[in-house]
């Protein structure tokens, strides 16, 4: 069995939203709920509950499952009859600790399949899930990052080929949600996923690199320019801060994003808050304009390096949370 990386980026949220725009890039964007069982993990943080253990395919009369939204490849002709399914990843308890700010956890779900169908028949099966995110409390959110791995021997070549742009194997989540955090013996929680190739990784000159404006070079390699799908790969303080865009969280032990203290992110207008004015600015601006680089910078929420629709569900979620 052999094995080549797409990007995956996974948002779970109450808010339907209907069709994403997409990017020129093949893309497939599906919406559905996600299931949680099993809450016997590590007690959450200064809560009498418990994280959950499993992420499941089936659990408490429900399923994680979702349908496609949105699709921009060759291989799909529209949307119709197009499923995905997901489970099977298990709660890693050693990377559970407590966040201060925002009040919550860390935690990441490793293992697990997903599994997208055409009129019932697989057509992509996904493998070696590593799902990890920040739990906050207060905000009912689920903020993360994770990646998985595509499976070359099963499915249709014709698809995967579509999808495997660089055969780089990278693949990289981003989630969020507001949903409770605490549900009882079963969690549900209403999510998007957008599925699409990375395509930085077969740059091998930064002539080549930085022709393409979803790609940034690092000295040495050609990497996604979105921060947040590098700085979380890098596993020491040295190579973390040797990257301009990022830098060495000491008490989380974990390489994040420098978001520096000149801008609010989601404060399109400037004005100093993040309210419902600004998600009146980012619909016009998907609708009649193109970002110029601050509003890229603060409204580019869900760090896929442009501003759409999943950026709202990002923005109204930062402006209904506590």
């Amino acid at each position: 069995m052999s094995f080549k990386k797409i990007r995956i980026i996974v948002s779970t949220t109450i808010i339907s939203i209907g069709s994403l725009l997409l990017s020129q890039t093949p893309t497939l964007e599906f919406m559905g709920q996600i299931v949680f069982t099993n809450p016997t993990g590590p007690q959450m943080c200064g809560l009498d509950a418990f994280a959950y253990i499993e992420q499941v395919f089936d659990g408490c009369n429900a399923a994680t499952e979702g349908v496609c939204i949105g699709e921009n490849t060759e291989y799909f002709e529209n949307t119709d009859n197009m499923l995905m399914t997901m489970g099977g990843l298990t709660l890693d308890v050693d990377s559970f600790f407590c966040n201060e700010v925002p009040w919550g956890d860390h935690r990441t779900y490793l293992g697990g399949n997903i599994i997208l169908s055409l009129n019932g028949m697989d057509v992509l099966v996904l493998h070696d899930i590593v799902f990890t995110g920040d739990t906050d409390y207060l905000g009912s959110s689920f903020n993360g990052f994770g990646t998985a791995y595509i499976d070359e021997g099963f499915g249709d070549p014709i698809l995967i080929d579509e999808l495997n742009v660089t055969g780089s194997g990278r693949v990289d989540f981003w989630f969020t949600g507001t949903n409770a955090v605490v549900q009882g013996d079963c969690g549900f929680y209403d999510f998007i996923v957008t599925i699409e190739p990375v395509v930085c990784e077969q740059f091998d000159y930064e002539e080549d690199c930085i022709e393409n404006t979803e790609c940034f070079w690092d000295g040495m390699f050609c990497l996604p320019a979105d921060p947040y799908l590098v700085c979380p790969t890098y596993q020491d303080p040295e190579s973390c801060e040797a990257d301009e865009r990022c830098e060495w969280d000491m008490d989380a032990e974990l390489c994040i994003v420098d978001e520096g203290d000149d801008f609010l992110m989601g404060d399109i207008n400037m004005d100093g808050n993040v309210d419902v004015i600004d998600v009146v600015e980012m619909v016009d601006i998907i609708l009649f304009s193109a970002p110029d680089d601050y509003q890229l910078l603060v409204g580019d929420l869900d760090g896929n390096g442009t501003i759409d629709v999943n950026d709202i569900v990002f923005l109204v979620g930062i402006i209904l949370a506590p």
